[in-house]
């Protein structure tokens, strides 16, 4: 009713639907705060109809406002006092639901910013104090979302606090630089930019830093087992007394019970920490003490010759938003960069180009249409800062699309297209820039100042194609030949101590057998992503046949997670 403009009747339900909520739950409970909810919705969404402009602004306003206090009664509800909340809080213990009340925390931050957006004046006061309001909500809800990923153990809840956090992240971002555009606060940008890093590759950064906190102490097994059981059966007892407060037969026996049990388990939980931290301090600076690296400590790791770039795509508005932190050792700077509709239509253009495995096969207008693509991405996305990648090594941290392109590939300039295209004669970024990528400042960082256990240093595999059929998606493809990647080893080999499998031993037995025991893989070989199911995206290795399992030739994404 709300979604087709009936607020009447949408009112007139919810009134109906709060009678029976309340003869349940009076003061408190998930159903009362999804009432709140959704009558905070029918506030936000009521039209204003008046010609007058002021009139309007005064009129939404204070709808908005209506709806934050709804959704602040939701909140209370589950227990929780949004009017002592701050942006130094990480938990919610004591919260009926979690992400309920994770919900609520977001949709009052993004109904600030639209009470923002209704004053376009950036000198308007009212704007300038809704931003700030709507940056600390959002400080609230990153913070509780990140410290409940290093306590929540089943990888189906951290998939859900995962999908919170991405629809939170690209609105801090976008908030954090109108904040940014008023007044120019560093320390606006840092929180946009440690939200980025939390984002990104998430999920592998806590898998790296339990690893890699494990490696670096000499912490028992005991105790690492002890901490996983007690995070899983905090886990299970929280969502078993959830689902007994929503228990149509209340039994408030076993809800005590449970209660009680989830407060030992957790006073447990606290005592363990405090013992990690007093006997374990490595281990516990490196797997609790805030992982996420500071936008300062990114300028203090760059090198004079250096440039870092890591961009934030957001095609979740009807315009697609396109922002940028720059890093070198003397500058950092947010950015935004005006893109629209065309751009991502460059990126998928690049993309298929040089991604289609009919490369001998080119037309030349396909060929044009690269160039055009290729020099559009490089206007976007690096002409901005020509001045500041002079001579200087780029590192590329890529965002959503963005990470399907290579950039080495994009058009400084753009080429005369009028005759046949020669490939070997464009002006390529690689020309003039060394690229590197990574998948975070975090990964790239954070875990190159430690001092990790002695390694080899590089494994790489070439396995020779003999133009193979194999069916991927349901679609049949040929593994045809790579030109260049033997001489490509061979050049590795040379520069660097490195083991090699090459032809029919690069197989995928021989890389589970001896990659764990390298520093740096290097995989010459094809790879085939699958965008619906990217678990189930693969490398191509040495195709024996074999119907072994784990020797099939085929390694996929969640292969290599679970090695």
């Amino acid at each position: 009713l709300i979604s087709a403009g009936e607020t009447e009747k949408a009112a007139e339900t919810l009134e109906k639907a709060k009678e029976i909520i309340v003869l349940t739950e009076k003061d408190s409970g998930t159903n009362l705060a999804e009432y709140y909810f959704i009558l905070g919705n029918l506030h936000a969404g009521k039209k204003v109809e008046t010609n007058d402009f002021n009139a309007f602004r005064e009129q939404k306003t204070s709808n908005l406002t209506e709806a934050i206090r709804s959704y602040q009664k939701g909140l209370r509800a589950l227990g929780v006092d949004a009017e002592r909340l701050s942006g130094s809080v990480t938990s919610l213990e004591n919260a009926l639901s979690l992400t309920q009340s994770l919900d609520l925390l977001k949709i009052i931050a993004d109904t600030y910013t639209q009470i923002a957006d209704i004053y376009s004046d950036t000198r308007h006061p009212k704007r300038k104090e809704s931003i700030y309001q709507a940056i600390d909500f959002y400080k609230i809800t990153s913070n509780i979302i990140q410290q409940a990923r290093k306590e929540i153990y089943s990888d189906e809840n951290k998939i859900q606090l995962s999908e919170l956090e991405e629809a939170t992240f690209h609105k801090i971002v976008q908030t954090a630089y109108k904040a940014y555009e008023m007044d120019g606060k560093p320390e606006v940008a840092g929180f946009a930019f440690e939200n980025a890093e939390r984002m990104k590759a998430s999920s592998v950064f806590d898998r790296l830093s339990d690893q890699l906190a494990k490696e670096s102490s000499l912490i028992p097994d005991s105790l690492t087992n002890l901490e996983r059981t007690l995070n899983y059966s905090i886990t299970s007892y929280t969502e078993k007394l959830y689902n007994l407060r929503r228990s149509e037969n209340t039994d408030n026996h076993e809800i005590n019970e449970t209660d009680s049990i989830l407060f030992q388990l957790k006073r447990q939980r606290d005592e363990l920490s405090q013992y990690l931290e007093r006997n374990y301090s490595d281990y516990y600076e490196l797997k609790y003490a805030g992982n996420s690296i500071h936008h300062e400590e990114v300028q203090q790791n760059i090198r004079s010759n250096e440039v870092l770039i890591e961009y934030v795509l957001n095609e979740t508005e009807p315009v697609p938003e396109l922002y940028a932190f720059v890093f070198s050792s003397g500058s950092k700077g947010f950015h935004k960069m005006n893109i629209d509709s065309a751009f991502i239509q460059s990126i998928e253009t690049t993309f298929r180009f040089m991604s289609n495995p009919a490369y001998l096969f080119t037309r030349n207008e396909d060929s044009k249409n690269f160039c055009a693509a290729a020099h559009h991405l490089y206007q976007k996305l690096i002409q901005p800062f020509e001045s500041e990648i002079q001579n200087k090594k780029i590192t590329i941290i890529p965002d959503g699309k963005l990470s399907y392109i290579p950039f080495d590939a994009l058009l400084t300039k753009m080429p005369d297209t009028t005759g046949q295209i020669q490939f070997n004669q464009l002006p390529y970024l690689i020309r003039t820039n060394t690229v590197n990528y990574a998948y975070s400042a975090n990964l790239l960082f954070k875990f190159n100042r430690k001092n990790r256990k002695a390694k080899n240093r590089i494994i790489a595999f070439a396995p020779e194609y003999q133009s193979d059929t194999v069916v991927f998606e349901n679609e049949k493809l040929i593994l045809v030949p790579l030109p260049g990647v033997q001489k490509e080893v061979d050049i590795i080999s040379k520069e660097i101590n490195t083991r090699l499998f090459r032809g029919d031993d690069a197989t995928e037995q021989n890389f589970r057998n001896y990659s764990q025991n390298h520093d740096i893989l290097h995989l010459a070989m094809h790879a085939f992503i699958n965008d619906s199911l990217p678990a189930f995206s693969r490398f191509a290795f040495a195709q024996n046949r074999e119907d072994m399992p784990d020797n099939d030739g085929w390694l996929n994404t969640a292969d290599i997670y679970n090695l």
